[in-house]
Order: C-alpha cells, then sequence, then structure tokens
C-alpha cells in the first residue's frame, strides 16, 4: 500500500498498531464451525455442549488513492424483522447499537460513514454484508466477486437456511433469492471482478478461497513498512479450523475446496510473513489490543 494508508482496527499488537471494527458477536454452536463438534457416540458420558462467540469483524482502511473503505460490514440493524426465528433464538447476536452499529463504530476512529468511498465484501452471507444497508442509494462503490453474486441470485447449493425472511436480507444469507427481484440490492452501485487473484488498489490484494462458499475472498494489505496483513474472512471461522486443519461444520460447502485453499493461504502467510487475523476468532481478536491505533 502507499505511503500515507492507514487500516483502522480500534487495536494494537506487537510490533504494529491497528484497528478493527467490533461489531458484535454471535453466540453459534460449535458444530457450525467444527465437522464433528456436539457428536459422541452412545457409550460416552453426556458432555458439554460447546458454542463458540464469534465476533463480527469490519476493516477500515484510509488508503491515499481511494479514501476511506471498509472491508465487510457486519451485520444488518433490526434483526428481529430481518432473520428468521430459528436464527434469532439458535445464535443469538451480542450487539449494543451505539457500541456495535456500523456508524457508531466508525465514529469512535474519528471518521465518519459518510465519509467511506467504497465497501469491498469477502461474501454476501447476513454477517458479513447485513451493514450495506447504510449504503443504499449513496453511491458509494460495493466491490465483490462476480462468482460470490451469482451463486446468492441463483440460490446457492448446500448452504442451509441460515438467514432471513426479509427478501431484502434474505439474498444476503445465502438462501434462495433472485437479485432482480431485490429492490435493496439494486439501490447499491455494484462493481464486480472474476478474477481468482485481484489487486483492487495499489498494495490491496483479493484472493478467491473457496470452500466456506465457492464465491469467498481473503485480503492481503501490503504494507508501506513491508509487512503483510492478512484477513481471512470466514474461510477459516476459529483458530482449529487455520492452525489444525478442522474442517468447518455445517457452515462448509466444499470440503475438498477448503483444504485446498487452506493450504494456499497457509503458504501466502509463510511466504510473507504475514500476520493474520481469522473471520471469527475471540482469540485471534483479542491479540490486537484495543487503541485508536492504525497499522500503517
Amino acid at each position: 500500500m502507499p505511503n500515507g494508508s492507514k487500516i483502522w482496527v480500534a487495536i494494537t499488537t506487537a510490533g504494529f498498531s491497528c484497528t478493527l471494527l467490533d461489531l458484535g458477536s454471535l453466540n453459534a454452536d460449535a458444530a457450525l464451525v467444527k465437522k464433528g463438534a456436539n457428536q459422541w457416540s452412545p457409550n460416552v458420558a453426556p458432555q458439554i455442549h460447546e458454542r463458540r462467540e464469534s465476533v463480527m469483524i469490519s476493516l477500515l482502511v484510509f488508503h491515499p488513492e481511494v479514501g476511506l473503505f471498509l472491508f465487510d460490514t457486519g451485520s444488518c440493524e433490526e434483526i428481529i424483522s430481518s432473520w428468521d426465528k430459528h436464527t434469532i433464538e439458535c445464535t443469538p447476536r451480542r450487539w449494543v447499537k451505539e457500541k456495535h452499529g456500523l456508524p457508531a463504530a466508525i465514529r469512535k476512529t474519528g471518521n465518519d460513514i459518510n465519509d467511506v468511498k467504497a465497501v469491498i465484501l469477502s461474501h454476501l452471507h447476513m454477517d458479513h454484508a447485513g451493514g450495506l444497508e447504510h449504503f443504499i442509494n449513496t453511491g458509494t462503490t460495493i466491490s465483490i466477486l462476480s462468482l460470490a453474486v451469482r451463486l446468492v441470485a441463483n440460490s446457492e447449493p448446500k448452504i442451509p437456511k441460515f438467514g432471513a425472511t426479509n427478501p431484502s436480507i434474505k439474498a444476503l444469507s445465502g438462501s434462495v433469492g433472485r437479485l432482480r427481484k431485490i429492490p435493496f440490492l439494486r439501490g447499491l452501485k455494484w462493481r464486480t471482478f472474476s478474477q481468482d487473484i485481484f489487486e483492487i488498489f495499489r498494495g490491496v490484494t483479493l484472493h478467491r478461497c473457496p470452500g466456506h462458499t465457492e464465491g469467498l475472498c481473503v485480503i492481503e494489505f501490503r504494507l508501506p513498512s513491508d509487512e503483510t496483513f492478512i484477513y481471512t474472512s470466514d474461510l477459516f471461522h476459529v483458530k482449529e479450523n487455520y492452525e489444525d486443519g478442522h474442517p468447518q461444520g455445517n457452515l462448509i460447502t466444499d470440503e475438498n475446496s477448503w483444504l485446498r485453499s487452506r493450504f494456499y493461504v497457509q503458504h501466502l502467510v509463510q511466504r510473507t510473513s504475514a500476520m493474520v487475523l481469522l473471520g471469527h476468532d475471540t482469540d485471534y481478536f483479542s491479540r490486537f489490543t484495543r487503541s485508536p491505533g492504525w497499522i500503517s
């Protein structure tokens, strides 16, 4: 990235400052993110049912050639009217508007959501793309892999109906939905790309890494300090996925593709000595101490 670039993340760690936007969390059954979790043989004594707190993350970036842009946007605000009751009951959201709402989280960095010039999405699921509601009819550019849009428009196979009854949000969950029928999505200024490896801005590269969804992208930042920062989004929900190669549970669409993507990202991290942030893992998130700093 050019000199003068900043990644706001309200977080610091040894060797650099950065800031992630904390957009709340989901309390999920571990079986969603770890294959075989909460499944025991009949002769085993009763076990504690494992659940995982899954933080929702967005990156706020200042690029001197672009201005402010976001990578992912968290969930929508009004989930009661947008998500189905099973999702709300089984995967409750921990969220306070004044703290975790996207506009409020951006204000904490000293910026304003109206100053965001572009949004990049890792994929079109409800906990990453719900915040698009703040950019309807604003002219803000929304960039995403074209394959991800096609998959949602035609109903992505193998993804459970883990989302919403409201058709505007339903398409953002991976459930059935046709883009041409959804005014919500037509009110956004889309910019799609088709390359598996795409340098969207100078020093900012997107890598298509299928497995969780066919259209998921990992983002890589090459910093002016010659350091590299990689956010994997939902290719790896939790550290067991990344560190141990433990496949995702019900949220995986293609395990073979996921294993190949894991090898690809691990090689990328090794080759660049990158700092890594996983999609929802609270331990990785907590390694970054809260601060008003930035990666620069």
